[in-house]
């Protein structure tokens, strides 16, 4: 058999590989045109995750660190508290009753407030703590309370004073203001130089031993001896003294120009302590119009009975 060889085509003649491929070969890998390759640095001032400039990220992260300083500066700031109170008295407290002027008070309330930090929050301050301090303090204080400001921060401390009711002058113990209760408030050299209390004085002659917060009297005893009182000026006799005897149950009462003393029983009821003062302002009347004049006592401690020497 015969084999024809195949005529080789001239190398010149050929195409290329390139240039056979189809053109949309190389569109399928193309490159769009609007994607737009990154440079290393602008990467650098972007955000991964969010797409965010890293500055703008850093910003959001301190803004937030910033606003919590500051609502925890404004927090401390609003709960703190000054140690300089404000002494403010009870609605309708008349001042005649209070031994001592405002600046006093306030001087101690801020010492009290000053001895513990814990003075200085509204969260961690107890009130009535303090509260019990100033009237240790003070006995003539019926009672204290403190009260802490929603929005300012200087303490507020109502006061309401115990009403005196007369000075007892112990030989023993020096003059102390005796509450109506019977309690010794303060020594009479305590008062401010500008006090003007217009109180019986009454001379204990029985040895009490007295200092400021204890009971000396009982709060019958100081209500006869007002009444009694109040019931010879309200016929304008002028008490000279008043005396409380040792070992009795007696007042003894002299009054201005006159030799004697009158003779009350402390031990009777109020109403009799009207009595008494009434019995004893009658039978001063009938005497003067009779021109006798007892060189010793009148004895009106028995009811609806005097008795004179």
């Amino acid at each position: 058999m015969l084999f024809r060889n195949k005529s080789k085509q001239p190398e010149g003649r050929r195409r290329p590989l390139a240039e056979r491929q189809s053109p949309a070969a190389f569109s399928y890998y193309a490159r769009p045109r609007t994607e737009r390759s990154t440079t290393p640095r602008e990467a650098g001032r972007r955000d991964s995750k969010q797409g965010l400039p890293v500055w703008e990220h850093l910003l959001q992260k301190f803004g937030l660190v910033i606003l919590l300083i500051v609502v925890v500066v404004g927090l401390v700031s609003a709960l703190s508290l000054s140690t300089n109170p404000r002494i403010i008295a009870v609605s309708g407290t008349s001042s005649q009753y209070f031994l001592h002027d405002n600046a006093t008070y306030e001087q101690v309330g801020t010492s009290i407030l000053s001895s513990s930090i814990w003075n200085r929050n509204k969260v961690t301050i107890n009130p009535s703590s303090v509260s019990k301090q100033l009237k240790s303090r003070f006995p003539e204080l019926a009672d204290v309370s403190l009260a802490l400001p929603f929005l300012g921060h200087r303490p507020i401390i109502y006061i309401q004073p115990q009403k005196p009711a007369l000075i007892i002058a112990s030989s023993h113990s020096g003059s102390y203001v005796v509450d109506e209760h019977g309690t010794a408030l303060l020594a009479t050299t305590e008062l401010p130089a500008t006090s003007q209390l217009d109180l019986p004085v009454v001379t204990d002659q029985a040895g009490l031993s007295v200092h400021s917060g204890t009971q000396i009297l009982t709060a019958d005893d100081v209500a006869f001896i007002v009444n009694v009182v109040a019931q010879l000026k309200a016929h304008n006799i002028a008490i000279e003294s008043l005396t409380l005897p040792s070992g009795t149950s007696e007042l003894d009462l002299r009054i201005n120009g006159k030799p004697y003393f009158v003779k009350f029983n402390m031990r009777a009821s109020l109403a009799s302590a009207r009595q008494q003062a009434g019995t004893f302002i009658a039978v001063k009347n009938r005497l003067e119009n009779q021109h006798i004049t007892p060189g010793q006592y009148i004895d009106v401690r028995v009811d609806g009975r005097a008795y004179y020497q």
